[in-house]
């Protein structure tokens, strides 16, 4: 499958600080890097705290169209896939990148030599891919590829949540990984090089030593499906936090990104430019289909939806129980 004809991807480059795409030629995927942390500085100084996600996809492997869904096996059309590729060392990650599912990102867990076995994340499902969408398989962004040609120090954390798992708001990460002698590890001291980090989650990446890391620039494709992103809500009674991210590189004005249910919404924003660790948010409201700032100014026209910056979204306590699709085509996909 050919990639997407390219008009100009400088009008890009101007939206958000820290963000670069590029072309090479008239037909080309739009390409670049984002700058995370801090941008007044280090971007992640001694003893300080920054929210970040994953704003780029690893460069597609395989791009065709499915041929059928049974269960949690995709068959790919004139596929001739090597045996367990996907999963023999990298994992691998299927994109979909048109109809009723578009931006949907699934694990590959198994794959034989036309067909992908495929895991989705809480909250979505493989309902409604049909025969024709389009496809993409890429390696996925792990701790290792995440960070490469970044210069971490030793005693670097990254805090983890498994949204749609735990009930509650205010919430302790589920998990962590340290970084030490260039490798990451878990809990247990396990490697964790593998560990796998999803587009549209918030992580934490705290640097507890006094040795400021000056710069964390992640590059990667530009994603051209749908942002797509799942908010939960697991109690009746009790309000929600979902650590999430909005998948635009280019950043996206709150008030058309898709986010915003019941009155009452919180969006907890946190400074990424303030030093400190277990820092405090900023709260936005939602309100009668507008965000407002702690001060009641309608921001829905001005505050923006950083890429790889994490947010948290605080579902109000008497909102419904279930799962809340966001599916929103990105701002310069129009363009493209």
């Amino acid at each position: 499958m050919k990639p997407k004809s390219i008009k100009s991807l400088l009008a890009l480059a101007l939206l958000a600080p820290g963000v670069l795409f590029a072309q090479t030629t008239a037909k080309t995927t739009p390409v670049g890097y984002v700058s995370l942390g801090s941008s007044t500085g280090a971007a992640l100084p001694a003893e300080t705290d920054i929210a970040i996600s994953v704003p780029l996809l690893n460069q597609a492997v395989y791009s065709g169209s499915v041929g059928s869904l049974s269960g949690s096996d995709i068959v790919v059309a004139g596929a001739a896939f090597t045996a367990s590729a996907y999963v023999a060392s990298t994992p691998h990650i299927v994109e979909v990148t048109s109809g009723v599912k578009s931006g949907l990102i699934a694990v590959i867990t198994a794959n034989t030599t036309n067909t992908v076995t495929v895991s989705v994340q809480p909250g979505d499902s493989l309902s409604g891919i049909a025969a024709g969408d389009t496809l993409s398989i890429r390696p996925a962004n792990t701790l290792s590829s995440l960070f490469a040609g970044n210069t971490l120090v030793d005693g670097v954390e990254l805090l983890v949540w498994n949204n749609g798992t735990v009930e509650g708001d205010n919430l302790a990460n589920d998990s962590s990984y340290v970084f030490f002698s260039g490798e990451w590890y878990d809990a247990g001291f396990e490697n964790a090089n593998n560990a796998i980090l999803y587009p549209g989650e918030s992580y934490v990446l705290r640097n507890s030593s006094t040795t400021p890391i000056t710069s964390l620039v992640v590059s990667g494709e530009v994603q051209v499906s749908k942002h797509r992103n799942v908010i939960s809500k697991l109690s009746a009674t009790t309000a929600q936090d979902t650590r999430f991210a909005h998948s635009n590189p280019a950043g996206e004005l709150i008030g058309t990104s898709g986010y915003g249910f019941d009155d009452g919404d919180e969006l907890v924003v946190f400074d990424n430019n303030a030093t400190g660790m277990n820092k405090a948010g900023s709260s936005y409201f939602y309100f009668g289909g507008a965000w407002y700032d702690g001060g009641f100014e309608d921001v829905s026209t001005s505050f923006t939806l950083n890429g790889g910056q994490g947010y948290v979204y605080k579902r109000i306590a008497t909102a419904a129980v279930g799962d809340t699709l966001v599916s929103d085509v990105v701002n310069y996909v129009p363009s493209l």
